[in-house]
């Protein structure tokens, strides 16, 4: 097993993260506490399907909020000239008639407007997680390639600029980068041009991957009966809103996922006026376009919400047929007993306040790559033809080629990436595990520098790292390279 690749101390962080407790989790300490088994087994994650490409979980909320507001560094923010006038001033503004505060306080006066503010404090005051579907590489990888058309595109405005305009125009078929589709109509084209088709040829390529990403949210709840009551509330007022709506009234529906009802909210692409908005100009010159519009006209989005045991559960994607494998995991057979999150099992008991996790499949998607490199030295030729340098066309593709192959073999082996992060007596500590391959951070022995933290610092972070002294002789030729293009372009 790897030993974590980072370690964080905060010793006494409440102090120093004021500002950002007291805005978002002050009125947490309204609702009552919710008593937390400290086994992994319960926690509200153990039961996402072993499939999810990535979990963000969030503990405790309630009690660090509380830790918060009873310490001296919250008193002391209190105490402050500028807040106190801050606070004189809202309450004074609540106490007027009429006042939206003074309407909303009224409001929750209401018993079941009263209790749905306690069911969604409840919601996160202690156990709460967000993970995502295999769905959602599919969808970041069409991401990618767009950023990577985006690139490609700046470079051409880049070289179009030098030229001001003047240098030979760039033939839409001469960029050899595989990514103009068979439907672009060949002819010249101005740089902006250019960067529209490459965008819009990416898509069509890649139409397959333009979908709706499953991401699912659950959050533990200490008062099934209020929540199930608030639900129905929900349902209630939805109904209301889609009746007044044209078009809609179909959308709202229940439906049944092994034995758990979900209220659901449906539209559909064809749903959008797409004739009415601007999107000619991005037809123009491009004849497969129309395979855009009807993969979007295609699309579904399912909005759900619903309870699972004791976990209300909000859904989006193309429909609910994830969300049975969250219904029929098994903590035993989840996301939290895959070896990833084995360290797990070193801090059981522990007070964790934060769980992240990405799968392998998904950090080869979102790792750094070399293909913008790759494509930049197959369009050298054309892009210095353009630029008026046309005498630097093999120097640059040499000088791309070898940055691309140099990074290459730099580039981290992707892995999966596992962190936690524990609430102590005087602060936070945490851990990250990475399993990829190929990476500067050295996880070989114990970060040992931790445990001589000691005294009363606002924080202390270790990291070892590895270092290659090769990397400086590579960027001294890259410089050297680019050097000697510079001067042959200077001279033209």
């Amino acid at each position: 097993m790897r030993r974590p690749t980072t370690g964080l101390c905060f010793p006494g962080l409440c102090s120093s993260i004021a500002l950002l407790f007291a805005a978002g989790f002050a009125w947490v300490a309204l609702v009552g506490s919710i008593s937390a088994d400290d086994s992994i087994a319960t926690l509200a994650a153990a039961r996402v399907p072993k499939d999810a490409v990535f979990l963000s979980s969030s503990l405790r909320l309630r009690e660090q909020a509380e830790r918060f507001l009873g310490s001296r560094a919250f008193a002391a923010i209190r105490g402050l000239p500028s807040v106190k006038r801050a606070i004189e001033a809202f309450e004074e503004q609540s106490s007027l008639p009429g006042n939206p505060l003074a309407l909303a306080s009224v409001f929750l006066e209401l018993p079941e407007n009263r209790q749905a503010v306690e069911v969604l404090a409840d919601l996160v005051s202690n156990d709460s997680f967000v993970y995502g579907e295999p769905s959602c590489i599919t969808l970041m990888e069409l991401f990618r390639k767009l950023q990577t058309a985006n690139q490609v595109a700046g470079v051409v405005r880049m070289v179009r600029g030098r030229s001001g305009g003047d240098g030979p125009g760039i033939e839409l078929e001469d960029l050899e980068v595989g990514e103009l589709g068979e439907g672009t109509r060949r002819r010249d084209a101005g740089a902006d041009e250019i960067a529209g088709r490459l965008l819009m040829s990416t898509l069509v390529d890649n139409i397959e991957q333009i979908v709706v990403p499953d991401v699912v949210w659950g959050f533990k709840v200490g008062k099934k009966d209020a929540a199930t009551t608030q639900l129905k509330r929900l349902e209630g007022v939805l109904k209301l809103a889609v009746t007044a709506v044209p078009g809609l009234a179909k959308s709202l529906d229940r439906q049944e996922v092994a034995g758990h009802e979900f209220v659901t909210f449906t539209v559909t692409g064809e749903m959008v006026p797409w004739d009415d908005l601007d999107v000619g100009r991005l037809a123009e010159g491009f004849d497969d376009f129309e395979k855009v519009l009807d993969r979007l006209r295609s699309l579904r989005l399912v909005i759900a919400v619903g309870l699972v045991d004791d976990r209300v559960i909000l859904s989006i994607g193309d429909s609910l047929d994830h969300l049975k494998k969250l219904a029929a995991t098994e903590a035993a057979d989840g996301l939290l007993a895959t070896l990833p999150f084995r360290p797990l099992a070193d801090v059981a008991g522990e007070k964790l306040t934060d769980i992240s996790y990405l799968s392998e499949p998904l950090a080869r998607v979102v790792n750094p790559s070399v293909d913008y490199l790759r494509q930049l030295a197959s369009m050298s030729g054309r892009l210095a033809k353009s630029a008026g340098v046309p005498d630097a066309e093999e120097d640059v593709r040499k000088l791309l080629e070898k940055i691309a192959a140099d990074v290459e073999k730099r580039l981290p082996v992707a892995g999966p990436r596992m962190s936690y992060a524990l609430l102590g007596e005087n602060g936070y500590a945490g851990a990250a595990w990475d399993w990829s391959k190929n990476i500067p951070l050295d996880g070989g022995k114990p970060l040992s520098l931790l445990e001589h933290a000691g005294g009363s610092p606002l924080a202390a972070a270790a990291i070892r790292a590895k270092n290659d002294p090769s990397q400086f002789d590579e960027l001294a030729s890259w410089i050297e390279g680019g050097r000697g293009i510079v001067e042959k372009s200077l001279k033209d």
